[in-house]
């Protein structure tokens, strides 16, 4: 599965018209489709062929760039990402080639410690951005720009939590590689309301990559015509498995029909618990519309959980159109 440049989107926790229900109970019939333990592939964008650089192009400086955080995603690993888009102010082309230096700083301003590592996946290049390329927000789809993906751990696998709690980050610093510059980007994400909060302070950033013109004009995404609703057990002990149901009801007016990846869901419990999987969709081939289809779920319960009330929700961890989460109250028991 690869996603266009250049947003990456995860869990949504905004509203909308679709009604997402909060219910605790007993799965309701008919059976649900099994539960499968299939993690997401990498959701890195797509990267495109190299642009030849014309002779005699300069290195980009910081004051001739714009950078925009376009948005965030779920990765693999318990992983959070962000995508970053550089365009050009200027009428003259320049190149940008390696990795930036990153700096996260809270809404204070003040600047908080991290641990950057590098990822040579995807491989360094020369990249070159072309002229008047700085309208981003206009035309976040467009060629001729550079891009660069942050990932952060959210919580201890083992755990499930991240203990302690890291400071949230709401503007990002990038050095330009040679010393040309520095340029803050504020992490603005209306849909995700995402801040980036490393757990432990780790964080990894990708060298510079070329953005890829769209080869088409994709549809509006049919997942937000799908209401989420949760069957959730009253309660559940700490360290064991909460078994759940997940029902899909399509209050549209065509039917949705699963695309040949079946999409990544998210779920999570805040103070304990975010994952992600990809949906056992294949034995359903659609959702007509008015119709229900329930899929059976499964989430890991530490054994440090503390006992107490907790709610869980329940998303599609990307798309163009998210619906509100499905969310549920559980309570875990010693």
């Amino acid at each position: 599965m690869h996603l266009r440049v250049p947003v990456l989107l995860a869990i949504a926790l905004m509203a909308s018209s679709c009604g997402a229900v909060m219910k605790t109970g007993v799965a309701s019939q008919p059976t649900p489709v099994p539960w499968i333990a299939s993690k997401p592939v990498s959701m890195l964008m797509a990267t495109p062929s190299p642009t030849p650089i014309p002779p005699g192009t300069q290195g980009c400086r910081a004051d001739q760039l714009k950078a925009v955080f376009t948005g965030s995603g779920a990765a693999t690993g318990g992983q959070f990402t962000g995508s970053i888009v550089f365009g050009n102010r200027t009428g003259m082309p320049c190149t940008l080639e390696g990795a930036p230096a990153v700096q996260l700083f809270d809404a204070h301003g003040m600047q908080i410690p991290l641990t950057v590592s590098r990822s040579t996946d995807p491989p360094s290049g020369v990249v070159l951005i072309q002229a008047n390329t700085a309208d981003i927000e206009a035309q976040p789809i467009q060629a001729g720009r550079a891009w660069v993906m942050i990932l952060w751990p959210t919580h201890d696998p083992a755990t499930g939590t991240c203990s302690p709690e890291p400071p949230r980050g709401t503007v990002l610093g990038f050095q330009l590689p040679g010393g040309a510059g520095n340029l803050r980007v504020p992490i603005v994400d209306p849909r995700n309301g995402v801040t980036v909060a490393a757990c432990g302070g780790y964080l990894s950033v990708t060298p510079f990559q070329a953005t890829a013109a769209p080869q088409m004009t994709l549809p509006p995404d049919p997942v937000h015509a799908l209401a989420i609703q949760l069957d959730v057990p009253h309660s559940v002990a700490a360290g064991t498995t909460l078994h759940y149901t997940v029902s899909l009801r399509n209050g549209g007016v065509q039917s949705f029909v699963f695309p040949a990846d079946c999409p990544v869901y998210g779920e999570w419990v805040p103070g304990f618990a975010k994952d992600f999987y990809v949906l056992n969709c294949r034995p359903v081939h659609s959702i007509q519309p008015g119709q229900t289809q329930n899929f059976a779920m499964e989430l890991a319960v530490p054994r440090t959980t503390s006992p107490g009330g907790y709610t869980l929700y329940w998303n599609f961890a990307f798309g163009i159109d998210l619906g509100t989460p499905g969310k549920a109250a559980v309570t875990v028991t010693p």
